[in-house]
């Protein structure tokens, strides 16, 4: 089967949707309501691909976690109140629970290690020799309590297959090789894997034009028009496109684009932020999380190291957080 399809969002989702539908035959066409070169979630992300992460958010642990962060002006988690993120606090609440977590870490896990290998047929395909990256991921902990629940995640992991160590204070600093790291322990996982966001946003879309995928820069979508159940074509100001299929692909901004098709996303928005140090007088070998501080480790390579955090759950406005990113500055120090 193929036929023309209409892709709404530009971002790391929508151009990776756009390259297998143009493998598999379809006239593909990407919207993007701004630039691709825009610095948004898909080039200010981390580049991490993580199969580790398969505890879900939605667990009792991370509720707790969050219940303590959320009060600190300059910590990695903070809250925009609003009745949009109560009522996806509520459902977040109920979701929390120990037997949700044991149901669906399986899955995610299968999920993300669907998600590396699809990151490496793409690189082949694209002669990408050098991304992802699979070196794996180092997890530190600054307090005994943490490496003690880094230690019972590794148990959990090796439970469903999943290949990791538990690291004292002598295993993490020959992870680190050579950078410095004050830790009672942590953990390694094998399976994960990492890349440059920017550079495989930038090859992606020139991959793309270079195949014949039509990407219309700043095009907002302003209506979704449709015959019964069956979306007929979008509308981008006085522009019309029409198409056989059609895939939302706007990050948070998709709940409201769906709301006319009677379609419910309970999602909220989640900004976090970065810092890239170049020339970094010490360039990690591979990716870490300095997990008391919710802030991950990243070499991007020609010496730039990439920390990012914090989240701001509910935050519409790409505003800079000074005080969180000044937080997340004195652990990066």
């Amino acid at each position: 089967m193929s036929g023309s399809a209409v892709i709404i969002g530009g971002g790391i989702v929508g151009l990776c949707s756009a390259f297998y539908l143009s493998e598999w035959g379809w006239k593909v066409t990407v919207l993007e309501r701004g630039s691709l070169d825009d610095a948004g979630a898909s080039h200010g992300n981390c580049g991490l691909i993580v199969p580790s992460h398969f505890v879900p958010l939605a667990s009792p642990g991370t509720l707790k976690l969050g219940m303590k962060l959320m009060w600190n002006p300059s910590g990695p988690l903070g809250m925009k109140w609003s009745g949009e993120l109560l009522r996806w606090n509520l459902r977040f609440m109920k979701s929390a629970t120990a037997e949700h977590a044991d149901r669906v870490s399986p899955l995610i896990y299968d999920l993300n290690m669907q998600s590396r290998r699809l990151y490496q047929v793409m690189g082949k395909d694209l002669c990408w020799e050098d991304s992802p990256k699979l070196r794996g991921m180092l997890m530190v902990a600054s307090k005994q309590s943490t490496a003690d629940e880094l230690h019972h995640m590794v148990d959990s992991a090796r439970a469903f297959g999943v290949k990791a160590e538990k690291l004292d204070e002598m295993g993490v600093a020959k992870h680190a090789k050579g950078v410095e790291l004050r830790s009672p322990g942590g953990c390694f996982f094998d399976c994960d894997a990492d890349l440059n966001p920017v550079v495989v946003m930038r090859r992606l879309s020139g991959f793309l034009r270079a195949q014949g995928v039509e990407i219309v820069e700043n095009c907002e979508v302003t209506e979704i028009r449709r015959d019964g159940h069956h979306i007929t074509r979008v509308l981008a100001g006085e522009r019309e496109f029409k198409a056989d299929e059609f895939v939302v692909a706007a990050g948070v901004w998709s709940g409201k684009m769906v709301e006319d098709l009677r379609i419910s996303l309970p999602m909220v928005p989640g900004k976090g932020q970065h810092l890239d140090v170049e020339n970094a007088p010490v360039e990690p070998g591979l990716p870490f999380l300095l997990e008391d501080a919710r802030v991950a480790v990243t070499p991007l390579g020609d010496g730039v190291v990439r920390f990012g955090g914090t989240m701001e759950l509910g935050a519409w406005s790409p505003k800079i957080n000074h005080r969180r990113l000044n937080g997340m500055k004195m652990w990066a120090g």
